[in-house]
């Protein structure tokens, strides 16, 4: 994989008018539920699976909240693929498509949007993906420790956004397949971009700092009580001020009543997505592998047990995993 490099939004907005556009279709705009707690991870609401199950191959059904100044209006969504925004997410296995979205209305007001669209074979997955992701980026609750050590900026999980914006959902008219519509953001920058690069291999400070950021990373999923599922290096990324996550559609809550089997639940989730993210480690790379061990034990050791450790993460209770337990999955993994 290419090494990542920052791509900057073009001067002017209209980088692809001169194409023709890769989809095009009308756009509906929907409510989005107010509140996305834990348990909508577990049921769909019905209003938004009728939107998805009624979206013809063509149509965009886009949130209203965040185009109120269009929902009102007719409007037209037209596609542009743009060169360069895959950079970086080239081995996806998803099928992006990365581009400018343009919105046509009725009116002498058009909006103009950088966006990428993920498919899925059914309304049900692109939805799962699309809860997890609003439930995932309302997270406001303050993780602080004051123990002198140097945790990373978003050390206060108030900060909003936490993975790729959801816009809403389209589907595409020659395969039928519903995508997932997210805001692009050129700032995040994926692990696997630092562990994977064949033509850069990482220095000590960068592999401190991608460890430290991935255990502090699943340590503030687990902490809020839901497991990643897919917590692989390409899928766990950060940007210029903090955390970021990829592809949520395995995103599960961890069991919230504790009792023997919750807690061995629990644990077996929290071990499963630190397995994965260490066992993915080398996986993209064609060099020999490299042992990582002390830097991990060191990564978890003051980002992740240090955070499951504080009172706000009480409700863990004994299904909070041990330093042996780390250095267990680490041994296994390694």
């Amino acid at each position: 994989m290419p090494s990542s490099k920052f791509i900057p939004f073009p001067g002017e907005y209209d980088v692809a008018m001169s194409k023709q556009p890769l989809v095009q279709g009308e756009i509906d705009y929907f409510v989005p539920p107010e509140q996305v707690s834990i348990t909508d991870l577990r049921k769909y609401r019905g209003h938004m699976y009728d939107v998805l199950r009624n979206l013809q191959p063509g149509q965009f059904s886009l949130d209203g909240g965040q185009f109120i100044e269009l929902a009102e209006h007719r409007t037209i969504g037209k596609l542009y693929e743009v060169e360069n925004f895959e950079h970086g997410r080239h081995q996806n296995r998803h099928g992006l498509v990365f581009g400018q979205l343009v919105m046509n209305t009725d009116f002498e007001r058009d909006r103009q949007i950088f966006v990428a669209v993920k498919p899925f074979d059914t309304p049900k997955d692109a939805l799962k993906e699309y809860l997890a992701s609003r439930y995932i980026n309302g997270i406001r609750r303050p993780v602080v420790i004051d123990d002198g050590v140097d945790y990373p900026q978003d050390s206060i999980a108030g900060r909003r956004t936490l993975t790729f914006n959801p816009l809403g959902f389209h589907r595409f008219s020659d395969n039928g397949q519903f995508g997932l519509v997210t805001e692009f953001d050129e700032t995040v920058k994926s692990f696997d971009n630092i562990f994977w690069d064949p033509n850069n291999l990482p220095t000590e400070q960068q592999v401190r700092r991608a460890l430290s950021r991935c255990a502090f990373g699943l340590a503030r999923l687990h902490i809020v009580g839901v497991s990643h599922g897919d917590s692989s290096v390409k899928n766990m990324a950060s940007d210029n001020i903090g955390i970021r996550y990829i592809d949520l559609e395995s995103l599960r809550p961890l069991p919230i009543t504790l009792n023997d089997r919750s807690v061995i639940e629990n644990q077996a989730y929290m071990k499963r997505d630190i397995g994965i993210f260490i066992g993915s480690l080398n996986s993209g790379i064609e060099q020999e592998p490299v042992d990582y061990s002390d830097a991990l034990n060191q990564a978890f050791d003051r980002y992740y047990l240090r955070i499951m450790q504080h009172p706000s993460a009480r409700e863990l209770g004994d299904a909070r995993l041990s330093a042996q337990d780390i250095q267990n999955i680490i041994e296994e993994e390694m």
